[in-house]
């Protein structure tokens, strides 16, 4: 699903949105996408998002289950993101600003969160069990406080 709009996505603490296959026996979903400037000053609060993968065509590549291109001002609270399939990217974003408050990245199938040419806040946030890093930074501004990093594959944080 390709978004060019504002998404306000804020669950309830007991009852979190929750972004996951239909069935357990399902192909995983593909990605969610907020593109572009209309995206600007989206929200992800109280949520959960499992069992993607990404999207690709002819002439276009979406790396991560949440793909992230070209929006400012996104906000990511009170969410777990989990159980990637296929994609290097779990969470990828490029050329955007976000910040994340309390999220949990868990079991992402190689790169947990790829941050490229983007400007993000970490904070209070938990990297579990990455098949490879748990942030990679290409030419990102990132500020990481309180975080912790448990079972990554390849390194905690990236900034090659």
């Amino acid at each position: 699903m390709v978004l060019k709009h504002r998404l306000t996505a804020k669950g309830p603490p007991e009852a979190p949105i929750r972004f996951v296959p239909a069935r357990a026996d399902q192909n995983p979903w593909g990605a969610l996408v907020l593109k572009g400037e209309g995206a600007n000053g989206s929200v992800f609060s109280h949520c959960q998002m499992g069992g993607g993968s990404g999207l690709k065509g002819g002439l276009f590549e979406y790396l991560g289950m949440l793909s992230i291109h070209d929006v400012k001002g996104l906000s990511i609270s009170n969410c777990r993101f989990y159980d990637n399939h296929r994609v290097d990217d779990m969470v990828h974003a490029v050329y955007s600003e976000i910040s994340f408050d309390s999220v949990i990245f868990e079991n992402a199938v190689s790169d947990a969160l790829d941050l490229d040419v983007s400007s993000a806040i970490i904070n209070n946030s938990r990297f579990i069990n990455s098949g490879n890093v748990a942030v990679d930074l290409m030419t990102t501004q990132a500020t990481i406080l309180n975080t912790l990093f448990v079972q990554n594959g390849d390194k905690g944080i990236s900034v090659g």
